[in-house]
Order: C-alpha cells, then structure tokens, then sequence
C-alpha cells in the first residue's frame, strides 16, 4: 500500500470511530480536463505548423556564376599560383560563399570534392573575419598527414596564414596544458579524442567559436561520443561547418544534430526530434504511399502537405507526384537549394534520395520470415549471435542484422575438432591440440560473462567518462573495483586471466 493510501485509510477508520455514517472513497486520479488536452493539442499543431512553413519560407541560396566562381579563386589563392592556373573547384569557392553568408555550413560534398582545402580556407576566413579559436575535427589517420603535407602545401599557394596547434599526438597533461593556453588560431583534434574521458574538459577549455567537421559522418552514428559532442554544441553553441561525402547517405536522424548545428534556422529538416522522426520515415524506408502514414489532423503530418506545395511552386517545370518519390524529390530540392548548403551535383554523389526503393510483396508471408523476425529482435533486444554469442560492440550488431535483413543469411560460428587441428601441421600432438582448444573455449565463455555483464554495467550506470570498453576498462586497470563494483571487475580481471 502506498503511503498516499495508507493516510487514506487511516483517515477513513477515524472518521468511522466518531461515528460517521459513510465516508466518499476518494478518487485514485484527477479526471482529464478536456479543455486543458484541447489546449495542448492545439499548441503542439501550431508548433508543427510552425516548424514546417519555417522551412518552406527558407529562401533559395544564391547560386554563383562563372565570373563570381573566378572571382573567388583569385580572391584565394596568390598572384603566381593564379597566374599558374591554380583555380578553386565550384563546390569549393560556393561552399567558401555559403559559409560568409550563413555563418556555418552543411558541406555534403563527394569524394575528391576538395574537403581539405575547403575546410581551412573556411578556417582562415573565420579567424580573419575576429573568430580567434577555430577547432578541426579530423579523422586519426589524416591528422599527420593534414599538418606534415597538407598544409606545408597550401600556404604558399593560398592565403593561407593562421596558426596551427595540434591536440592529437600529445600526452593528456600537455593536451590539457596547450588546451588552456589561450593560443589563437586553429587547434587540429581528431575523432578518436573525443572518445577519451577528458574530451568534454579538452573542448570546454578551447572554446572555439568555429568547430569544423571534416568527414562529419564519424560523429553522427548514435554512440557515446556522439552523445557528448552533442551535449557540448547544446552547452556552448559554436558555429558548425561540417563536411563529408557519406553524410546524406544515412538517416535524417544521424545527422539531425549536425545539420541542426551548422544552420540553426536554415535547417532543412525539422528542428523538432519528433517531426524529424516523421520524415524520416518517408526518406529513410521502404514506405510507397502517403496513405501509409497519418492525416493533416494529426500533429505529426503534414511533410508532403507543405514541401510537395513548396517545391511546386518554386519549380514549376518539374513534376512532384503525390508518392513517397515525389517527396524524396521535393526534399532533395529543399536540401540542395538551402543557404549554407553546398552538395556536390550529379550522381557522382550518391545520395540515397536517389534510390527509389522496390518493395517485396506479401514478404511477411514468405517462408522463414518468422525465423528472420525472431532473430533481429534477438539481436536488437539481448544482443545475442544467432548461436546464442554475446556481441561486444555495436558494429558486429550491425554485421549481424546487415547479414540478415539485407543478405538473408549468416555465418554460423562453431568450434573445430582435434582431427582439423592437427590436419593444419601447428600442433605436436593430439592431447597439445585438444588443451589448445579447452583453453579457447573458456578463454572465450569468461568473455561472453564479461561482455554481458558490461553492457547491463553501461545500461544502468554508464556516465560521462565511463560509458565505452575502453574508458570503463582503463578505469578497472587504473582503480581496480573502486568505481565499477567488484562483480563487474572480477569479471574484467577473470576474462583477461592467462590471455
């Protein structure tokens, strides 16, 4: 009984001790006030509407001819090496244009697009322009690369000139120290910092006002270090030039935070988590009619509504059909006519609006799809192989539901017998060749207890600095049981036993 309850009861037998004839049982729950839901439903409608017309009423980016894409190489590079017929890509000049107009940049821009050059001219610019502390996120393997090469090639060839302090390669107290020197300029940091415990402390010391994003798809998978680098753009509010030639290819909602980010009110798609979650399931699925989804009365509609009327009445010489190809179309219009928005042209970008999806008829009624159905939710739900494994990371719970959902099949893991040992000539004999193989086989069941009792640890307790293997292990090897409990250590230090 809850305590409420109780003082209910208790109350009740007084009343009937002094002689009361009836006492009203008091009601469990408030009734609903049908006006005040009325209310609510209204305000969440007109925030809806609110959010859509924002986006129609976005105006179409300026779109620069030859003389203006001229202009802006020579205004770029130097004298000789214009002479020399050194000349920007157009997606590189427009982008450098989007960026001085909108303040911030959403640059899916192809493979060989020139990301590199794009990402430090916009850099030099910002700093130029009073912008004193610039942050370059790249990915591990083209940090050196960018600072030893990259650079060196570009000052003398471009206006080039601001100065560069690099994050990555140092130890953490000279990674903090020259984070909190106050230095100006741009401050090189890589994707695999911002998985380390001290990234939050690393970024908030720096506290650039521009971040760019080369290759933005390393922070729009849904992961811890997204979560953090996320919660600093809401925290601080930097401006955001993110580019990458992968970007457009995923979910709205993987890059729902960075799009949101680079520009603000520009933003192509909904500003709202929920609505945002609508759409995507039009751009993101299978889905071939409007009617699969919900009518204009319902606070989550109204996508085709006000995109497929935008993008007629801008376009009047082309086609938008009332389908979900039509508004793949219609959005891909709003997506590439945004300020602030440069996409490289043609189907050398493989956008995935580009894919118009055929659906398999009455697939549920096809044999083995139950099989199918209960071994994604086996995945998705307890994270467990077809053959019972737990999985450790998230990218081999994609190789299993990729297997299975996009191939139709998976490769059954088991272990060998002695006679296969001994057939590959490693092993001097039988009783050699069967120790080796106990020896996998608890090494590999004292990791599956591990594994398992790690993810619940993370589920229920993981924080920031302590919600990855990495970070939680390197804290078990630093401190031992001190900050995780003994169970989940035991587990640790048993599983890495004898390795």
């Amino acid at each position: 009984m809850t305590p409420t309850a109780l003082k209910i009861a208790r109350m009740k037998a007084l009343a009937e001790s002094v002689g009361a004839e009836k006492v009203a049982q008091a009601p469990s729950r408030r009734p609903p006030n049908p006006a005040k839901i009325h209310a609510m439903r209204a305000r969440s409608m007109e925030t809806v509407s609110q959010e859509l017309k924002r986006i129609v009423n976005v105006p179409l980016r300026y779109v620069p001819d030859a003389d203006v894409l001229e202009a802006v190489s020579q205004h770029y590079f130097q004298a000789k090496a214009f002479a020399d017929g050194w000349r920007l890509l157009p997606t590189q000049a427009e982008s450098l244009l989007a960026y001085s107009e909108v303040g911030g940049a959403f640059l899916p821009l192809a493979v060989g697009g020139g990301k590199t050059l794009t990402s430090l001219l916009i850099a030099n610019d910002a700093y130029n322009t009073g912008k004193q502390k610039i942050m370059l996120i790249v990915p591990p393997a083209l940090a050196t690369q960018l600072c030893d090469t990259d650079i060196k090639h570009w000052r003398p060839l471009t206006i080039f000139n601001t100065p560069i302090h690099r994050l990555h390669g140092l130890t953490k107290v000279k990674r903090q120290q020259l984070a909190q020197s106050g230095r100006k300029g741009i401050y090189i940091f890589t994707y695999s910092l911002l998985s380390s415990a001290d990234a939050h402390e690393i970024l908030a010391a720096v506290n650039p006002d521009l971040i760019i994003l080369d290759e933005a798809h390393s922070v729009s998978k849904r992961s811890a270090r997204t979560r953090r680098f996320t919660q600093y753009l809401h925290e601080c509010h930097p401006q955001v030039v993110a580019l990458s030639g992968t970007m457009t290819q995923k979910s709205l909602m993987d890059y729902f935070e960075i799009a949101r980010a680079s520009l603000g009110q520009n933003n192509f798609i909904p500003n709202s988590v929920s609505l945002t979650e609508e759409w995507s399931k039009l751009i993101d699925t299978t889905a071939t009619s409007v009617t699969d989804f919900k009518s204009d009365e319902q606070s989550e509609a109204g996508p085709l509504k006000y995109v497929l009327d935008w993008a007629r009445k801008s376009f009047k010489g082309e086609q938008f059909d009332n389908s979900v190809l039509g508004f793949r179309k219609a959005f891909k219009k709003r997506l590439t006519t945004t300020p602030g928005v440069v996409c490289s042209s043609g189907h050398d970008l493989p956008y995935s609006l580009y894919i118009n999806n055929e659906p398999v008829e009455d697939y549920k009624a096809a044999p083995g799809w139950d099989r199918v159905e209960e071994l994604v939710k086996q995945l998705d739900k307890k994270w467990l192989t077809p053959n019972g494994d737990e999985i450790e990371e998230a990218m081999h719970l994609f190789r299993w539901k990729y297997w299975i959902q996009g191939a139709g099949f998976y490769t059954e893991l088991y272990w060998p017998d002695t006679d296969w040992l001994m057939e590959r000539g490693i092993y001097s004999s039988v009783s050699e060749a069967k120790e080796i193989l106990e020896l996998s086989q608890n090494y590999h069941e004292r990791n599956m207890d591990y594994a398992r009792e790690l993810r619940a640890w993370i589920r229920d307790r993981g924080h920031n600095g302590m919600d990855t293997p990495m970070l939680i292990g390197k804290n078990m090897s630093d401190h031992g049981s001190k900050e995780v409990g003994a169970m989940l250590f035991n587990l640790w230090r048993h599983a890495h036993a004898d390795r």
